[in-house]
């Protein structure tokens, strides 16, 4: 139900904005969803769930299938895309469990290294959003490089490069 709330808000403000709303939100609600978590209260446990990962959580998928569109021209789309979304997804999705697991056992069973943990991934999301080149979402916004050589935008490569 919040996927398309959050889809129209990403069309109003952009969905820069609305993804950093939601890294942002998910790494101030991460300590008070895992303190729910903690009651043992199932209705508090849904509470926690709902706040901590519906509410912002769905504000960055509502705009992940579309940003990263934004980000190459159609003959770069599909590989820089894919690349990005599923190396990212490997390395930081497929380890997160693992990492969290240890972090929990080193801190002797304490969940808050898994706060921290949550919150600079969180943090990274937001600063790696600020970073990328995303196309203004208008429809003659042009192509990416050429936007690049003339507005000096920063891209992987050319003119205005991120280095």
């Amino acid at each position: 139900m919040s996927l398309p709330l959050w889809g129209a808000i990403s069309d109003r403000i952009g969905r820069r904005a609305v993804y950093i709303i939601g890294c942002l939100g998910f790494a101030a609600m991460v300590y008070p969803t895992f303190m729910l978590f903690t009651t043992g209260n199932m209705w508090l446990i849904w509470l926690g769930q709902i706040l901590g990962f519906v509410v912002f959580g769905v504000a960055m998928q509502a705009t992940l299938s579309t940003m990263p569109v934004e980000m190459f021209d159609a003959e770069a789309r599909t590989t820089g895309v894919n690349i990005g979304y599923q190396f990212s997804n490997t390395l930081g999705g497929g380890f997160a469990p693992l990492i969290c697991t240890a972090l929990v056992a080193a801190a002797g069973g304490a969940f808050w290294p898994v706060v921290v943990y949550s919150a600079v991934i969180a943090v990274v999301g937001v600063i790696a959003t600020l970073m990328a080149s995303v196309r203004p979402d208008t429809e003659d916004a042009g192509r990416l490089h050429v936007l690049a050589a003339t507005q000096n935008i920063p891209t992987v490569s050319g003119k205005g490069a991120l280095k």
